[in-house]
This record gives C-alpha cells, structure tokens and sequence, in this order.
C-alpha cells in the first residue's frame, strides 16, 4: 500500500472511529458518562501522575517519558501518521506493555493504561499484546475490565468473546482447553513468553501460568489422543530451546512441560538425548533440585528399554 493509500484509509478510520465516540468513550477509570467529560488534558495529568510512580518502582520506565508520556505524546494522532510511523509506535507500545506486565495490579498502571487507551487506542490497535500481557490476570477483576472494552481479534483470540459479552472470567481450564483447540494461538502464547525470556522481560507469574497452562494443554490434547507430531512440532522445539536460556525460572517450567511431555507421550530416541543432554549440561545452582528430578522422570520413561548411547 502507497503512503498516500494507507493516509487516505487511516483517516477514513479516524472518521469512523469518531462516530464511534459519540456511541460510547472506552476507559478503565470512568463509567461511559464521566469519561467522555475526559479531555486530553485531564487524562494525560492523570497518567503522568501513574508514570511518576511507575517510575519510583521500575527505572526502566524512563525511556517512555520521551515518547509515549512526553507532553508531545498529545499530539499524535495514529491516524494520520504514516505507516512506518505508526509501526515505530506499535513497537514502543508493545515493548512498554512487556515492562509494565509485573506491575498490571497496582494503582497506577490503571492510570498509565487509561491513557494508552484513550490517545493510542491500544484496545483497537494493540489487541494481541494487550492482551498477552494481562493473560496471566485472567482470574482478576482487572481482566474482566480490559476484556469488556477491548475489541477481540477474530478467530484467534474468539474463546473470549462469550467471556466479555457476560463480563465475567475465563477459568483455567477453559484456557488450557482453548489452546488445545487453537494451534494458532498456542503458537503467539509460546513465541510470545520465548521472546520475552530472550528481552529479559520474564517474570515469576507468567512464567508459572505459561508451565502450568501448557502442561494442562498437553494433557488435553493427550485425552483427546492428539497426535506425538502435533505435540511435537507445536511444543517441543520451543522446550529444547528454553533449557538453553539465561533465567533459571524459564529452565525450571521447561522442566516441568518436559515431563509432562514425556509422560503423555513417547519421545523419540533423539529428542530424548537431546533434553537429557541440555538439561545435564546446563545444570545450575537454582536449578539443580528441579533438574535432577527432571532428568530422573525422563531416565524412568526408558525403563525395559535398551540404553541410550553416549552422545
């Protein structure tokens, strides 16, 4: 699409959008009556209210006080930007949300949002990453609220719907379930915690709902007598990796969809030497308790078996 074309499209949607407002002002803060008495102003004082906290719990926050909270922020209009621009601006909003995940709970991460919302539209434009990020909260109030305003991207992402339309939370199970049934959005879930081990940008509660969901799954999929490839094309590989990674918390859930692997299903002689191999030689002070349980459910798998050669 030429500049122009995609100019000419974005501002036929901020027309749209527009007309959008008058129906109903999405926000986390107000009900639809108080926040279409928001002016940008008001709401930005707010959210830079919420930065400044932020800010005093995280010093990685910095970086967004020249871009997404900087009193210029006022003035982008999404809409009229051009395409590279406004991708410059996706990747800004989507490496802020990855920081502020930790930090979903507390007070002034609302405020924060708010504005995301309100000037960048992140509930229309940033759905994938939004709601990523707020996946491990699904049994908060919170999620509920998000979910009741964000626009749900379609089929992916479609198991919510019911879950907005009655405002209330998806449990575990319906998680687990969903992504048994949804390669596509197993396959976001699982690249989206990889990359965020990789950026250093993991913490103990996604990586714990991530190992405990997958785990889930493959036993769903294992009930429902999925096929070895499935699991191991889709899972696996992205396993093998995580043994390899710096955070010792990352080794550990890959531990544990290891053996979930492997108690489900029959690895394969080199898969199996593979995992065996990484986890031995990647074995560290905060993993060894976890790892050498590991290794010993794997080792049991082949018991009556011949022995696996030295690699």
């Amino acid at each position: 699409m030429t500049t122009l074309a995609y100019q000419l499209q974005r501002i036929h949607e901020n027309h749209l959008e527009s007309l959008d407002k008058k129906k109903k002002i999405s926000s986390l803060l107000f009900d639809p009556a108080e926040a279409a008495d928001q002016d940008i102003d008001s709401v930005f004082s707010i959210a830079n209210n919420g930065f400044i906290e932020l800010l005093n719990i995280e010093p990685k926050f910095k970086r967004f006080s020249k871009t997404l909270f900087s009193e210029e922020s006022k003035y982008i209009d999404r809409f009229t930007q051009t395409e590279t621009e406004n991708d410059h601006l996706d990747s800004s909003i989507d490496a802020f949300l990855s920081i502020l995940a930790p930090y979903f709970l507390l007070k002034p991460s609302i405020k924060v949002l708010e504005w995301l919302i309100h000037r960048f539209k992140i509930h229309k434009r940033n759905q994938n990453s939004l709601l990523l990020s707020i996946f491990p909260y699904h049994m908060h109030p919170f999620f509920v609220k998000v979910l009741s305003i964000i626009d749900i991207p379609l089929p992916t992402w479609s198991f919510l719907v019911p879950f907005k339309n009655n405002r209330i939370s998806p449990t575990h199970y319906i998680i687990s379930k969903s992504l048994s049934d949804n390669e596509v959005l197993l396959s976001l879930f699982m690249d989206y915690v990889q990359s965020k081990v990789k950026e250093k940008k993991d913490y103990q509660i996604l990586l714990k709902f991530w190992a405990t969901r997958v785990a889930e799954t493959i036993c769903i999929m294992r009930k429902n007598s999925e096929s070895e490839e499935k699991i191991i094309s889709k899972i696996l590989p992205n396993i093998l990796e995580g043994l390899l990674s710096h955070s010792s918390e990352y080794q550990i859930a890959c531990y544990i969809i290891l053996v979930t692997i492997s108690s489900n299903y029959s690895l394969s002689e080199k898969s199996l030497i593979t995992a065996l191999t990484l986890i031995s030689r990647t074995l560290n002070k905060a993993t060894i308790n976890a790892g050498l349980i590991c290794l010993a459910q794997l080792a049991q798998t082949r018991e009556g078996c011949k022995p696996l050669p030295i690699p």
